[in-house]
Formats: C-alpha cells, sequence, structure tokens
C-alpha cells in the first residue's frame, strides 16, 4: 500500500513539473522555428514566411518578388465567391519548388503568363492565384487545398507536378532531408486515408509542447539530435532522383509505395475538384536531365553511372509514363511539358532551365502557355500529349564530340562548354587577363573525352587572398587539390582521370570536369584552359602571333593514322597540315610561327576550316620515324601582311607499340 502511494505521489510530482515547465516555457519561449526560413506549422509542418518582399537580381537587372499572408508567391486569396457566376474565372495553381520560383520574374511566372493569355483568349477576366512554397509536397498541397478551397473557390485546379520532388516525396519510407521529417504524409488506401510522419511521436511532442520545441531547438542547434533521417542527406537525395528513372526500382521496394501513394494523391486532388466544382489539370513538369543533354545533366549521367545505374538501364520517360497511366485510369486532364520544353532546346538557343535544375524564365512561360491553351479548349499544338512525349527524349545541346579540341579556352564566346556558376571575366581583372572563374561551388566544363592528363591552366590574380586551394574533380573518376601559395600562372595535371566506365557511348562522347577554387566570396583563382594533354607532346613558343591553335587526337605511334584538328583558325580558309621533323624547326622572333625546310616534311595533308574555324584531317606516321617532328597548320590569308597565318605549333615524340 505504501509502495502504491509512493509511486502515485512521484507520479503526481512529476505532472505538476512538466506542467510548470510546460506553462514557464509558453510564457518565456517564443515558438521555435527550427528549419530556417521556415516557420513552424502544426498541421503542415512548415510553411513558407508570410508578406515577405524582396528585391533579387538577375543578368538583367533587379525584380520584385513578394509573397502573401499563406507564404505563397503572388496576391492574397480573396473571399468566396458570393455570386454563382460573376464573369471572372479564378485559376488555382498548387506546387512546390518549381512553381513558387524566386528566380523567376513576375512576367514571366507561369501563373501570370496563364492569366494574361486565358483573359485575352476567353475575352473575361481572369484571375491566377498560387499554393506555393520551397520544397512543399503534395500532401501540404492537399491539405492546405482543403483547409482554403471554399475561401478560393477555384473555377479550375492546376496540379504542378515535379517527379524528382513530389514522387519520392508521397512516402516516408524515402525521406532523406530535413524538410521530409517535418512534412506530413497522407497515406493510406482508399477510404482509410490517414495522416502519419517520419518520427509520429516526436512530431506530436512538438505540436503539443512548447517546452519539448524549445527543448529539440536546443539540442538540433548544438548538434546533439538531427532533424535529417540520414547522415548524408545531399548524396541520398542524389541517389534517389537517379533511382527514379530505374525500372526495376519502381515495382519494388519504398518506390512501389512512393507510386501507389503518388496515384491515390491524385485521385484525392480530384475528389477535392469536384467538391469544389472546379476542372483539374495536372500540369508535370520535368527536370532537365529529361529535356537536355548539356553539362548539368553531364555530370548527373556520371553520377549516376558511378552509383551502379548504367545508361541502358534508365528510362527517361518513365515518370511520364507511369503518371500518364494514372491520370488516363482516374479520368483526370494532364499536360506533358517535356514534349515543348524537348522542341525549344537546342545547340544555341537558350536555356530553359536554371541552377539547380529549376525551370527558368524561359521555361515558366510555356508552362503558362500549355495551361491557358487547355482552359480555353484549344488543341495541343506543342507536343504536350502522351504519344509525342513517351516517343522523344532529350535533345543534345553539346556539339558533336568526335570534332572537340583536346583542350577548351575558357575565354568570353567560348561558353558552349560550361556549366552554371561560372563568371567570365572579359578583360585584365585584378591583373589576371581573359578567362573565368567559378561564382559559387564548384562549376563543370564539358569536354570530349580523350586519351592523357587532364590538364587546368589558370592565373591567380594579384589581389587574390592567398592562399586559395584549388580542387579538379572529374566526377566518378579521380581528383586533385593544390594549394596556391603565391600569385601567377599555375597548372594542376590529373594523370588518366577518365575510368573506363565513363568512356563513350555511355556520357555522349563527353567528361564532366568540376573545378572550384575554394574562395567562397572573395577573388578566386581565373580559369584559362581545360583539356587533356597526349604523351609525348608538348605546345611550343607562346600564342603571340598565331592564328588558332592545333590538336592531337592521340599519341604519335609509328606506323599508325593519327586525327588532328584545328580550333579559332582564320574561318573558312584553305592551307596544309604540315609534319616535320623537329631538328629543322627554325622559330620566327616575336611569335610562335615556325618556318620548316622542305626537305624535312614528313607530311602535307590538306586542311579547310569552316564557318567557326575549326577543321579536322588524318596524317600517316612512317614507321621508321626516329625523331621528334613538329605539327603545325598554315592557311593563305589574303588580309595578312605575311600572306599566310598558322596556328600555335605543337611538339612531339613518335612512340613505338611497345612503348605506349
Amino acid at each position: 500500500m505504501k509502495r502504491f502511494r509512493r509511486l502515485s505521489l512521484a507520479l503526481v510530482g512529476l505532472v505538476v513539473v512538466l506542467g510548470v515547465t510546460e506553462a514557464v516555457a509558453r510564457v518565456a519561449c517564443e515558438s521555435p522555428q527550427l528549419l530556417a526560413p521556415y516557420r513552424s506549422d502544426p498541421e503542415l509542418g512548415y510553411r513558407m514566411p508570410p508578406n515577405v518582399r524582396e528585391r533579387l537580381f538577375d543578368r538583367r537587372g533587379g525584380y520584385g518578388f513578394w509573397t502573401n499572408a499563406g507564404g505563397s508567391r503572388g496576391r492574397d486569396f480573396p473571399y468566396r465567391k458570393r455570386l454563382a457566376d460573376d464573369g471572372q474565372t479564378r485559376i488555382l495553381f498548387i506546387g512546390g519548388t518549381t512553381l513558387h520560383a524566386r528566380s523567376v520574374r513576375d512576367e514571366e511566372w507561369m501563373a501570370t503568363v496563364t492569366e494574361r493569355l486565358a483573359t485575352v483568349a476567353s475575352g473575361q477576366g481572369t484571375m491566377a492565384l498560387a499554393m506555393s512554397g520551397d520544397g512543399m509536397s503534395l500532401s501540404q498541397g492537399l491539405i492546405r487545398l482543403r483547409r482554403h478551397g471554399r475561401r478560393v473557390s477555384p473555377d479550375a485546379i492546376v496540379l504542378v507536378v515535379h517527379p524528382e520532388d513530389d514522387v519520392p516525396a508521397s512516402t516516408p519510407r524515402l525521406a532523406v532531408g530535413a524538410t521530409d521529417a517535418l512534412r506530413p504524409y497522407v497515406v493510406g488506401p482508399e477510404g482509410s486515408r490517414r495522416t502519419t510522419y517520419v518520427r509520429p511521436a516526436r512530431t506530436w511532442l512538438r505540436n503539443h509542447s512548447r517546452a519539448f520545441a524549445s527543448l529539440e531547438a536546443a539540442c538540433i542547434a548544438r548538434g546533439l539530435w538531427s532533424l535529417a533521417p540520414v547522415e548524408s542527406a545531399s548524396d541520398a537525395t542524389d541517389l534517389r532522383r537517379d533511382a527514379l528513372f530505374d525500372p526495376d526500382d519502381a515495382d519494388r521496394g519504398p518506390w512501389r509505395d512512393a507510386w501507389r501513394e503518388f496515384a491515390r494523391i491524385l485521385v484525392d486532388f480530384r475528389d477535392e475538384a469536384t467538391a469544389l466544382h472546379a476542372r483539374l489539370l495536372v500540369l508535370v513538369v520535368p527536370s532537365r536531365r529529361q529535356v537536355s543533354i548539356d553539362v548539368p545533366t553531364l555530370v548527373d549521367e556520371t553520377r549516376a553511372q558511378v552509383g551502379g545505374t548504367a545508361r541502358g538501364a534508365r528510362d527517361l520517360n518513365l515518370p511520364e509514363r507511369r503518371i500518364a497511366d494514372a491520370c488516363d485510369a482516374h479520368g483526370i486532364d494532364y499536360r506533358l511539358l517535356a514534349g515543348v520544353l524537348r522542341r525549344e532546346a537546342r545547340p544555341g538557343g537558350d536555356r530553359l532551365f536554371g541552377i539547380g535544375g529549376r525551370l527558368n524564365g524561359v521555361g515558366h512561360p510555356w508552362a503558362g502557355v500549355a495551361v491557358a491553351a487547355w482552359w480555353c479548349g484549344e488543341p495541343d499544338e506543342w507536343g504536350c500529349d502522351r504519344a509525342s512525349v513517351l516517343g522523344g527524349g532529350p535533345r543534345p545541346m553539346l556539339p558533336n564530340a568526335d570534332v572537340q579540341p583536346h583542350e577548351r579556352w575558357l575565354f568570353p564566346g567560348h561558353g558552349d562548354c560550361l556549366g552554371p556558376r561560372w563568371r567570365r571575366i572579359r578583360s585584365d581583372v585584378a591583373g589576371a587577363g581573359p578567362g573565368t572563374t567559378v561564382r559559387e561551388g564548384r562549376g563543370a566544363v564539358a569536354l570530349a573525352a580523350r586519351p592523357g592528363d587532364l590538364l587546368v591552366r589558370g592565373v591567380v590574380p594579384d589581389s587574390a587572398t592567398l592562399p586559395l586551394t584549388c580542387t579538379v574533380e572529374v566526377p566518378g573518376g579521380r581528383s586533385e587539390s593544390v594549394v596556391l601559395e603565391k600569385t601567377g600562372s599555375f597548372r594542376v595535371r590529373i594523370p588518366s582521370p577518365i575510368p573506363e566506365t565513363m568512356r563513350p557511348p555511355h556520357a555522349h562522347g563527353y567528361v564532366a570536369v568540376r573545378i572550384g577554387d575554394g574562395a567562397r566570396d572573395r577573388v578566386g583563382p581565373v580559369i584559362r584552359s581545360v583539356g587533356f594533354h597526349v604523351r609525348g607532346t608538348r605546345e611550343h613558343g607562346a600564342p603571340t602571333g598565331c592564328n588558332g591553335r592545333l590538336w592531337v587526337a592521340a599519341p604519335l605511334v609509328l606506323g599508325s593514322t593519327v586525327e588532328a584538328g584545328v580550333l579559332d583558325a582564320p574561318r573558312d580558309a584553305e592551307g596544309l597540315l604540315i609534319v616535320a621533323r623537329a631538328p629543322a624547326l627554325v622559330p620566327t622572333p616575336g611569335d610562335a610561327t615556325i618556318f620548316v625546310d622542305t626537305a624535312s616534311i614528313v607530311a602535307a595533308v590538306p586542311i579547310a576550316t569552316d564557318a567557326a574555324g575549326r577543321a579536322t584531317a588524318t596524317f600517316d606516321v612512317p614507321p621508321d620515324l626516329a625523331h621528334r617532328v613538329v605539327l603545325q597548320a598554315l592557311f593563305a590569308v589574303e588580309a595578312s601582311d605575311r600572306g599566310f597565318a598558322t596556328t600555335r605549333a605543337i611538339i612531339a615524340r613518335p612512340f613505338r607499340k611497345d612503348e605506349r
């Protein structure tokens, strides 16, 4: 009896202590914000801060960005319609980061474009509204629709789906990041749908106890607890995105649950739209790798190969196919934006995606065009239907790798090989001369895959804060870091950096090279060129007085046929590719032009450049050539004082087959 009484007193005392602690916490502590810049929300887990007014900048200058009282982009929600028909159409967009689009100007935003086009086409007023937020999932969008749907009373609901984000966010089994741990998940079979979380008990305590929420925030700030379900969330996210296109993963394990719950959420949105007497459209926005083959997708594809997902096993149309099947099965309208984006993707054209692989100000208007055409009942003329998308694939944005040079000079005007995060330097800035520098993080360069060592050349400006660390990495291959302790020229060399699994045709003939300077908001090194150095060759002289550069496709093996070419030479010019014995060369003063005695010439191959100043040719290496050779291209140029122009020369030593 006494034992029971003591236990009862202890429990009462514990309850009193917890109650007092909670009361003090509610008076003394504000509701903690676990994940900046998000605001805590008991039902949604988190939401964007309300009434934000920002001045952002892009290449064209400054522009305004604002959110409404609910943290979504655009205007505030109006009150419910009072009349059955007031002559105004309301189109409600629901989506996550792709719809929120902080990097897109308001006049290019898909909702604004839809509003403008639908007003003109229908002849009546159209109001576009949005429920959006960075990292918002479809479950959160469904909860918000149920909360505000009757107040908004939309005529149409456009569900903006980005499969890389929304499919894995449909089940807690694929949670990897902090936002995944905070957000709710609407799961379960039809008729018994429920809301769950990654950590249900911890979420319940956070929502009902200010003391626990404050304790959790303090422990997270000190590194004692973690919000993310996995330790390396960024790496897990990359692997999760790669698995989205694997047909084998789609029908097993957590991905099978993700696709099943994703289809059920689409049905939930259909039912909510029916209850609100609104039409529903599912707008499927593809990822960059599904639309174009460019530098960022080259990095992603290399990562997928290294992770064990061979290109042959990937189906880049898999998300669109499964979403189309689900919509067809449940009578839901949909548009696959991959069709029009692939049509617009072309070499030399405007980029449709920005940093992070999100639609930019060029791609967003096409989403608005597709939605406006659907609402106005116009036929699909842009290839957003099932047959057009599933029968196509990503468009190559890089030139043919077979005719590309060994080395890329990163001067202004040669940006077709550069990914994002680069800043071009057009003049002698900070004593470094022209080139490019990494703006933040690591920038990627696309190089035609060639044998030899990878060589990066650059200059450390006089205004740089030393020391600097220059890191060169071939994703899936080798990497090298060099500490730069003085200003001036530098080189970073990586011996044979390309594994056999990354050679053509696995990466379209290209390899991605990532370069980081470690400067972080201060002056970093200027990268002049990135390329492959063929064994046994070296360049002769300085580039002063030269017209173009010469490259060789492989080491010179006695008795073999070797391909060579020129880059940035005189345009539409005819000339000769000269191969001569090196002892007979005589450099002329002041430039890198080399004259040779006609008796020392081994081969002279006709060569003609195109409109871009590029050309290729092949020549035979004699089996008995015992001396070093010099290779140089000469072109007849009438405008030149000398009547001809030359490329920078290459000196090479031929090898026997057993020496390679």
